[in-house]
């Protein structure tokens, strides 16, 4: 349990970095191997294995400079690869396993013609093993993963320490050119050369989200334990309460008002919530599209939201924090290079402040919200610690005033896709 709840947080901070969508578990797992293969150009290998998708390089650069995994995580990422699909076994290559396995003197020099799963497979058996091909797989990749101990790694694969310690000696005579070693990786990484648990990844993020609600709720609960009690106190949870009670069930009685089917998403609706309760700068004009993309054209429930947004312009209860909190946190910016409304925001208010992508664009919508303030702002960082400098409070609302109504067609993206 604990290893998997573990692999959320060694992937989720490497898909915010680079802006890919970590639900997409497989992906997002083969990608994370990709970025730190050695002797092949990666972003080559990635085009051809993953053409018209967007990865930020950039990013990833200063990620892998900082972020380094231990040879068990390693071990626990490839584990939930399964290698298929193995390809026909040349007769050379036959010919020096068999040779080797029966103890005779292989030697590969002048032997042009292998491949490195070829080398590997001679290696192997001149240490006197003759792996399955996922084994066999793993091997390579593990031998061939930046800052991972060669022997550390094998050794979660193969049960025999004096075996890994020939295989290594045999290993480190193996050359092989980077068209070599790419064409390999693409067989090995591409949708027909592996399957992959993805279940186990999908897992692992709901434990992450369910921690972090646990977490939240304790530190609160903590909070409200170390203030002392005083009068002036006590007026304001009173008046706070009161508030609460006029708001809590705001996002379901939305939900109900604009008659959303049972079978729309979570998310969906709280996209939906967000665009017509928490935004002042929505109207059904410049909304119209977009709501009917997120309500897939139901006039039933289009109208119905429209009738809404017109009556809370009028006047209407606090937005629900909860809501609009985990709205931010589940929304992620993953569908190619920045859109220019958050290029021009970070530019212009982020300067010096380190931040995702992802962290941006959550930055950006909560700055357009009825509900903004310091504290949810702070909550849309990498860093939910970090303080918010008053130069970067004071550029958002300069920004916000310059451009009052928010981009929502270069944002339809991150509402509408999983």
């Amino acid at each position: 349990m604990a290893q998997t709840a573990r692999l959320a947080e060694l992937l989720v901070p490497f898909a915010e970095a680079v802006s890919i969508n970590v639900r997409d578990a497989g992906n997002t797992l083969r990608k994370r191997v990709l970025v730190s293969l050695q002797f092949v150009d990666t972003r080559q290998l990635h085009d051809r294995l993953f053409p018209g998708q967007h990865l930020d390089w950039q990013a990833k650069d200063a990620f892998l400079g900082k972020a380094t995994y231990s040879t068990a995580e390693w071990a626990s990422i490839l584990a939930l690869f399964h290698f298929i699909n193995e390809p026909q076994v040349r007769q050379q290559t036959q010919e020096m396993v068999a040779g080797a396995l029966a103890g005779m003197k292989i030697t590969t020099y002048g032997k042009g013609s292998l491949d490195p799963i070829d080398s590997m497979r001679v290696c192997f058996a001149k240490a006197g093993m003759a792996p399955t091909w996922d084994t066999l797989a793993k091997s390579l990749l593990l031998c061939n993963l930046a800052d991972v101990d060669h022997a550390a790694g094998l050794a979660a694969v193969l049960p025999s320490e004096s075996s890994i310690t020939a295989l290594i000696g045999h290993l480190a005579a193996v050359r092989h050119t980077p068209d070599e070693y790419a064409a390999v990786f693409e067989q090995l990484l591409c949708e027909n050369g592996c399957h992959i648990a993805s279940h186990v990844l999908m897992k692992s993020l709901k434990l992450r989200d369910e921690a972090a609600e646990r977490t939240k709720r304790s530190t609160e609960r903590m909070m409200r334990a170390a203030v002392k009690p005083s009068l002036t106190r006590l007026i304001e949870e009173l008046a706070s309460k009161s508030r609460k009670d006029s708001t809590s069930g705001d996002f379901q009685a939305f939900c109900n008002a604009v008659r959303l089917p049972f079978n729309v998403s979570a998310k969906l609706r709280r996209a939906c919530y967000y665009i017509i309760v928490c935004l002042p700068c929505a109207t059904p004009e410049n909304t119209k599209d977009l709501v009917s993309r997120l309500v897939g054209g139901d006039q039933v429930v289009m109208e119905a939201m429209m009738a809404l947004m017109l009556k809370r312009r009028k006047g209407g209860g606090a937005p629900d924090m909860d809501t609009v909190a985990q709205f931010l946190a589940e929304v992620q910016h993953h569908s190619g290079p920045p859109p220019k409304c958050l290029a021009d925001f970070k530019e212009a208010c982020l300067v010096g402040l380190p931040s995702s992508w992802s962290a941006v664009l959550r930055l950006y919508l909560a700055s357009y919200c009825a509900c903004t303030g310091r504290e949810l702002w702070a909550q849309c960082l990498d860093n939910a610690m970090m303080i918010i400098p008053a130069e970067t409070e004071n550029a958002i609302h300069a920004f916000v005033a310059t451009r009052p109504v928010i981009a929502f067609d270069d944002l339809a993206y991150t509402l509408i896709e999983p």
